[in-house]
């Protein structure tokens, strides 16, 4: 007779939240795979990429809390990326020619001739 392997699912939602995927779960509990996709049939009657996707939305709201008050506080690399998330921002480049003019046109090479210095 086989024992019951007991699933702490506890300890799964905490690793959903760190966005842990099933085989890490499993490795960590120690328990296979197929084993903890039939627990959590058995126990939750989903399969377990669905039990996943469901306790790991806590995480990311964790996170995206945390990036916000390090932005609030003036962090300049999350000010710039939830920036660029949010508001759409871009990082711009221009390039110029002499003087700041523009540079289209400013480079006329004809073939065989070799460019000047």
């Amino acid at each position: 007779m086989t024992a019951k392997i007991i699933i702490n699912w506890e300890t799964v939602d905490d690793l959903c939240e760190i966005q842990c995927t099933g085989k890490e779960i499993a490795a960590v509990l120690r328990v296979g795979y197929n084993t903890l996709e039939r627990a959590c049939k058995a126990e939750h009657k989903q399969g377990l990429g669905e039990y996943i996707d469901q306790k790991s939305e806590g995480g990311k709201a964790s996170l995206r809390r945390m990036q916000w008050k390090a932005a609030q506080k003036g962090n300049p690399t999350m000010l710039i990326w939830l920036g660029k998330q949010i508001l759409d921002q871009k990082d711009k480049s221009e390039v110029t020619g002499k003087d700041g003019a523009p540079a289209f046109g400013q480079i006329t090479i004809c073939a065989g001739e070799k460019p000047k210095s």
